[in-house]
């Protein structure tokens, strides 16, 4: 499972982190950048809902699966901020691959992931997961790390 998590992270981050976000961020601010991503890895994964039940963990309304791809588009901040800090592509894609891995160790059935004790404890996923984002993005002035990565121009500014 380990194997196939960090697989799934290398075909997708090269892509992802070593292509789109860099040529991005040269044009549009980091916060935005990585919004615009996250919508296009949501759409990305998308299929996945029709694929596998598991991965809108069971639920089957159009406002659940929204809400759980929002609360996705959310984890792509952390991957912008790992990225523009480090520069390294390996480790986006470990942390793509051990949220792979972690969705995965968790097996539930179907009729467990829609009791209300696990919608609550989504919500407060969610909260927090958007509570963090907010700090990240306040802490580093919207800029994500950007400018922790040398030999990178820019052509918006901080309005932007």
């Amino acid at each position: 499972m380990a194997t196939a998590a960090l697989i799934a992270g290398l075909g997708e981050e090269p892509g992802w982190r070593g292509f789109a976000l860099p040529r991005l961020e040269t044009r549009y601010a980091p916060l935005l950048t990585t919004a615009l991503l996250g919508f296009v890895w949501a759409m990305w994964h998308l299929p996945l809902v029709f694929v596998d039940p598991r991965f809108a963990h069971g639920f089957t309304s159009a406002g659940s699966e929204i809400l759980l791809a929002l609360l996705t588009m959310l984890t792509i901040f952390f991957y912008t901020w790992v990225y523009n800090h480090t520069q390294s592509v390996l480790l986006c894609t470990l942390l793509h691959g051990s949220f792979n891995a972690a969705i995965g160790l968790l097996p539930a059935s179907l009729e467990v992931l829609q009791r209300g004790t696990y919608v609550a404890l989504l919500v407060v996923q969610g909260v927090s997961l958007l509570v963090a984002v907010a700090v990240l993005a306040a802490a580093t002035g919207g800029r994500l790390g950007y400018d922790a990565a040398p030999g990178r121009t820019s052509t918006y500014t901080l309005e932007d």
